[in-house]
C-alpha cells in the first residue's frame, strides 16, 4: 500500500521475543506495513502465528486511511478469532484527503461491519498539521467521535501537542462511553482528567467542598450551587462581593426547568442549537435559585450558562 507517507519502506523483521507468560491482544496493529499485501495474504498468516507462538493471540488491526481501513475490514473478515478491525481517518490524513466527505462516508459505512470494534486512529495533531488546517482536522474528529457513538464502537484517540484542544471537543460533542487514548505526548494533564478524577469530585462537591476546573480562559471553582454553605466558601475564597451572582453550571437541558421559570420557546430553541457554547441566556429564577446565588437580586438577574462537564 505504497502511498505519501512512505509506509511501503522495506522494513526488515527483528527476531521473536521470548514468550510471555498470559495471552494478550496487541491493541494497535499496522500489518500492512510488514508484507504489503493483500488482506488475506498467507503472509499476513504467518505474522499472526508468529505474534500467537509468543503470547499475542489476537490483534486490533488499526484504520488511517479509507482504502487502508478497507483493507483493515477485509483482513478481519479473513481472519476471525486473530484480528478485530478499527476504521478511521488519521489526523494527519483527513484535512489533506481530496474528498473529506467521501472518505468520512466509507469509515461510516465500514463502522457497521460487526467486526470493526472500534473507530480509530482518529483525534487531532497539531504537531505536524499547520494552524490552516486544524479546523478540518477537528471537523473530522468530532465526525467519529459521533460514528463512534452512533455505532456502540470505542474511540481511539491520536492526540500530539493538542491535549486541551482534544479535550475541548470530547466535552462538546460527548464522549463515547469507551475511550482510548493510543498516542499521547503530554504530561499528566489529561492522565487527571479520567473517570475517577470527576467521581472524586462529585463526591467532593456533594459534600459541600470546592473544586477547581479548567474553563476556556482561566481555571473556575465550583460548589453544590444548592447548598447555601458551599456558596458562601466560592465567596470566601475568591474574595467575592455578596452581591455578585453566581453561574450556575447544569449536566443536560433538562437543569434549565428546575434553575428557571418562565422560559419561552424561543429560549429553549436556541439553547439546543448554541449549548454547549459561549451563550447566555438571561432567565427568571425559580425557588430553587436562591439569594446566596443570585447576590439577592430579583427576579431576572440571574444567567445561566450551560457546560457539559462528562
Amino acid at each position: 500500500m505504497a502511498d505519501r507517507h512512505n509506509r511501503d519502506l522495506d522494513r526488515k523483521p527483528g527476531p521473536l521475543p521470548e514468550p510471555i507468560k498470559t495471552k494478550t491482544v496487541d491493541s494497535h496493529a499496522h500489518l500492512e506495513l510488514i508484507h504489503n499485501s493483500e488482506p488475506d495474504s498467507p503472509l499476513i498468516k504467518q505474522t499472526l502465528d508468529q505474534a500467537a507462538s509468543v503470547g499475542i493471540d489476537r490483534v486490533v488491526q488499526v484504520g488511517y486511511s479509507a482504502e487502508q481501513s478497507i483493507w483493515s475490514v477485509k483482513c478481519a473478515e479473513s481472519f476471525v478469532g486473530q484480528v478485530l478491525a478499527a476504521v478511521a481517518l488519521h489526523p494527519n490524513e483527513a484535512p489533506v484527503v481530496d474528498d473529506l466527505e467521501k472518505d468520512l462516508k466509507i469509515i461510516e459505512e465500514l463502522a457497521a461491519n460487526p467486526r470493526v470494534r472500534a473507530i480509530g486512529e482518529t483525534g487531532l495533531d497539531f504537531f505536524r498539521t499547520p494552524e490552516e488546517l486544524r479546523d478540518k482536522q477537528k471537523y473530522s474528529f468530532a465526525r467519529h467521535i459521533k460514528m463512534a457513538k452512533d455505532h456502540n464502537k470505542a474511540l481511539v484517540i491520536h492526540d500530539r501537542d493538542s491535549h486541551r484542544a482534544v479535550l475541548d471537543l470530547l466535552i462538546q460533542e460527548g464522549a463515547p462511553d469507551k475511550t482510548i487514548f493510543h498516542c499521547y505526548s503530554g504530561d499528566q494533564f489529561i492522565s487527571r482528567c479520567t473517570a475517577d478524577a470527576m467521581t472524586t469530585a462529585a463526591a467532593s462537591i456533594a459534600e459541600g467542598n470546592l473544586v477547581a476546573f479548567p474553563t476556556e480562559t482561566v481555571y473556575g471553582l465550583g460548589a453544590d450551587a444548592s447548598q447555601e454553605s458551599a456558596v458562601a466558601k466560592i465567596y470566601t475564597a475568591k474574595g467575592r462581593p455578596a452581591d455578585h451572582p453566581l453561574i450556575v453550571h447544569i449536566s443536560s437541558m433538562d437543569g434549565i426547568g428546575y434553575w428557571a421559570d418562565e422560559i419561552s420557546e424561543y429560549a429553549i430553541a436556541l439553547a439546543r442549537a448554541f449549548w454547549p457554547g459561549p451563550m447566555t441566556l438571561i432567565c427568571k429564577r425559580s425557588d430553587a435559585a436562591k439569594d446566596f446565588i443570585t447576590g439577592d437580586k430579583r427576579p431576572w438577574a440571574y444567567e445561566y450558562l450551560i457546560t457539559l462537564l462528562l
